[in-house]
């Protein structure tokens, strides 16, 4: 585990695209805001919810594509979701909110708890363990939020855990040579590598928006973040339902891996 002060590490954790996000999050929800039966916000408030985690869509009762203006004067479509489940960052964030308890989920309204107040201006020690917390479990919401019983959902999972885990270390992937093909591997072998590849790499262009993961040459971890990584998959059950467990040398680097 990489050894970083705690300033250093505030100063990180405080930085990250997720958490300024998240601050406007809670900052919008206030002293509360209503929810529907199943916890989430209504339909109404979906897009100012979503308006502070960066994303522009709207909600309504039906699908529907709304014209926005977008760059040089052309307009591109709002989506238009009647939940907020629909909305996949929304909801890892106000998942990890209420894992972490910085809002309390109630039978009509979610509010912030006295913890969301720390997290948004206590002093070192404090504010960095409610940083690190809430970090780890949108991790948990995010990258292991696949359906067990779909086969490709966790081929996906392990996929973007394998690559997480080799970031975290002294000896980060390079970029250009995971996931390719083996040597002589038939046009369907490579078609089903590059819809895999294409796959894991959404999820983890979505972790480096966030400042979790750096995607350059290497897929790299920010040492402050590492406790984070380590935190996901600490649990051998995690690795084994990914069937990662027993894998005794996992490396990325090689295209005959």
């Amino acid at each position: 585990m990489p050894v970083v002060s705690d300033d250093d590490a505030l100063r990180v954790f405080s930085e990250l695209l997720l958490i300024q996000r998240t601050t406007a999050l809670l900052q919008w929800i206030g002293e509360a805001k209503p929810v529907t039966g199943t916890g989430a916000l209504r339909t109404k408030d979906i897009e100012a919810a979503a308006a502070c985690v960066g994303l522009k869509v709207r909600g309504g009762p039906k699908r529907a594509e709304v014209a926005q203006a977008g760059n040089g004067g052309s307009e591109r479509p709002v989506p238009t979701v009647r939940s907020m489940y629909e909305v996949p960052l929304l909801a890892q964030v106000w998942e990890a909110l209420a894992r972490t308890e910085l809002i309390k989920i109630g039978p009509t309204k979610a509010e912030p708890s006295p913890a969301s107040a720390v997290f948004q201006a206590g002093g070192t020690p404090d504010r960095l363990e409610e940083l690190v917390f809430f970090v780890e479990q949108f991790l948990s919401a995010s990258v292991l939020g696949y359906d067990p019983e779909q086969p490709w959902e966790v081929l996906v999972a392990a996929t973007v855990a394998s690559i997480l885990l080799a970031a975290a270390s002294e000896d980060p992937p390079r970029r250009d040579t995971v996931l390719d093909p083996r040597t002589g591997a038939s046009p369907e072998e490579r078609a089903t590598v590059e819809s895999l590849k294409a796959a894991a790499m959404s999820q983890l262009e979505a972790l480096a928006e966030q400042g979790i993961l750096a995607i350059d040459t290497h897929f790299r971890v920010p040492p402050a973040l590492v406790r984070c990584i380590a935190k996901t998959y600490e649990d051998a059950t995690v690795l084994e339902d990914l069937g990662l467990l027993d894998i005794p040398d996992l490396d990325l680097d090689s295209k005959d891996a």
